[in-house]
């Protein structure tokens, strides 16, 4: 008997690709191995099929694994949307303004420092000019937002596809590195992507990414090509709709890594 396994997307450290094993009558043996999982997202993953041949190699049978192993392999975090959303920011520095999230920054009008003050908030050459502490009163002023719009294949009998969890791989490291990104700036992030019907989250906090990064690796799906046609119409809605934040479309299976990622609202 010969093993095949899915080596093009797992290696098993225990168990090779084409490993033949031979046993005698009433002989039984037990396999088990390590994975090393090599995209993110959801995929079969194990051995694949199993080959077997009579004594004298004049019969070959080949069957599938009807019982497979699903691993849903969350994303990597690395800096791989940094450059790219940098130069989105540069695009779009006039700024657009969140309507409903609000900041405290450092004001031009001054106070004598009272207890329990924040030091950052001391400004220390006019202290030095009236001799004694002053600090800046805080100015409410309005956050930036960010939407994502995240416009995933509709691969529904390509899932297993090499192709299909390649092109997954790269588009989910992509858009939780966004959120890292943008939440390492205190940037309020809305993500709509499609999990099933169209959801929307929330990323605001680190509790609120990790609920979304835990979700991410299997719950991006689309239940029915309505839900993608819906998906669709709402990107042609925030391409003319400007509203008071920044709006980017990521799109998975863009051919053009230029259109990858742009704004469009």
């Amino acid at each position: 008997m010969a093993l095949s396994t899915y080596s093009d997307r797992c290696d098993l450290l225990e168990i090779t690709d084409g490993q033949l094993i031979s046993l005698d009558v009433r002989e039984k043996m037990e396999l088990t191995s390590s994975i090393n999982c090599k995209y993110a997202g959801a995929y079969d993953v194990g051995v694949k099929s199993l080959t077997f041949t009579d004594p004298f190699n004049i019969f070959l049978v080949d069957l599938n694994v009807l019982y497979t192993f699903k691993a849903v392999v969350r994303p990597k975090i690395t800096n791989i949307a940094n450059s790219a959303l940098d130069f989105e920011n540069l695009v779009n520095n006039t700024g657009f303004k969140s309507i409903n999230q609000v900041e405290d920054i450092p004001g031009n009008d001054m106070r004598s420092y009272q207890s329990g003050d924040s030091l950052s908030s001391i400004n220390w050459k006019v202290s030095a000019k009236f001799s004694e502490l002053m600090v800046r009163l805080p100015n409410p002023m309005e956050k930036r937002s960010v939407t994502i719009i995240m416009d995933a294949a509709n691969w529904q009998d390509s899932k297993q596809n090499l192709e299909y969890l390649k092109m997954r791989d790269f588009f989910l490291e992509f858009v939780v590195s966004a959120a890292w990104n943008f939440g390492q700036q205190n940037v309020p992030l809305e993500i709509i992507y499609p999990s099933g019907d169209i959801k929307t989250s929330t990323v605001d906090s680190y509790e609120s990414f990790m609920e979304f990064y835990n979700e991410i690796a299997d719950g991006i799906f689309y239940r029915s090509d309505a839900v993608k046609t819906k998906l669709q119409s709402l990107i042609k809605e925030k391409s003319v709709d400007y509203d008071k934040n920044t709006c980017i479309l990521i799109k998975e299976d863009s051919r053009d890594k230029k259109d990858f990622c742009s704004i469009i609202g």
